[in-house]
C-alpha cells in the first residue's frame, strides 16, 4: 500500500491548521488502522523533506504522519511501515 495523501500547499496548512492535521495526521492514522485491520503486510508512506527540521504547519503535519506510521509499525508486528522523503529543489 502506498500512502501519499496530504495537503500539499504550505499556505493552506498555515491558514487551516486543523484541516492539515485532519487530512495528514488523522488521515494517516485511519489508513494505518485499516491496514492493520485488513492484515496488510507493508505500507509505504511518502513524505517530504519539509518533515525534517519543520518550520511551518505543513512540515509539522508531515513529521507527525511519520511518527504515526512508525509507532504503528513498532506496535504491530504484522504491518511494516516504510517512510520515504523526497526533496524539492
Amino acid at each position: 500500500m502506498f500512502h501519499a495523501a496530504a495537503i500539499k500547499q504550505v499556505p493552506s496548512c498555515e491558514y487551516f491548521h486543523l484541516e492539515a492535521t485532519r487530512t495528514s495526521v488523522l488521515g494517516t492514522q485511519n489508513v494505518v488502522d485499516a491496514l492493520v485491520y485488513n492484515k496488510v503486510n507493508k505500507v509505504i508512506r511518502l513524505s517530504t523533506d519539509k518533515a525534517a527540521y519543520s518550520i511551518n504547519a505543513m512540515g509539522l503535519s508531515k513529521a507527525l504522519t511519520e511518527k504515526v506510521a512508525v509507532a504503528a509499525s513498532r506496535n504491530n508486528s504484522s504491518t511494516t511501515a516504510c517512510l520515504t522523503r523526497y526533496g524539492i529543489l
